[in-house]
């Protein structure tokens, strides 16, 4: 049942919801890229526009986060359990990530310094196949979601065209 779950979960994150269901507000600390990835992703899962653009950076192509139907509740609830138990590994200047397809991604000092990093979520033991990045904004840690919108124009084209 658990892989069932996580796949539903993966699932959601790159095609998305349906509609709007409001989410009770996280309690956000500006300073926890943690706190803040994890609102971020149960936010998605819940298709609740507000908190996902409290989270993201700005950008016009924003609204396929919340485009959807979120999970019936009980796998919603067993599936916010799993985004508040993930880790996040935060990579560091000078390493090297394999990216799908093979490809190598060196992490320089423009891409991990005090005002941007990128974080690898580990789900129920598994981690995402890319880092996200987090940009540090007005004090504000702020995901940037370009990755995940581009995964989910990707996967509606890929459906539209089945």
């Amino acid at each position: 049942m658990k892989s069932l779950h996580l796949l539903i979960l993966f699932s959601l994150l790159v095609t998305g919801c349906a509609k709007e269901t409001p989410s009770p507000e996280p309690q956000i600390s500006p300073d926890s890229p943690d706190e803040v990835v994890r609102a971020f992703f149960i936010a998605m899962l819940s298709c609740n526009e507000v908190e996902i653009r409290k989270h993201i950076l700005p950008n016009p192509d924003a609204s396929l986060l919340w485009y959807g139907q979120a999970p019936p509740p009980d796998v919603l609830t067993d599936m916010e359990t799993q985004f508040n138990n993930m880790t996040l590994r935060e990579h560091k200047v000078g390493e090297t990530i394999i990216l799908p397809g093979g490809r190598h991604l060196e992490i320089s000092d423009q891409m991990v310094n005090e005002y941007s990093k990128l974080v690898t979520p580990t789900i129920g033991g598994k981690p995402m196949p890319t880092p996200l990045p987090l940009v540090k904004l007005d004090g504000h840690w702020k995901v940037d979601a370009g990755s995940l919108i581009a995964a989910r124009k990707a996967a509606n084209k890929t459906i539209n065209n089945n």
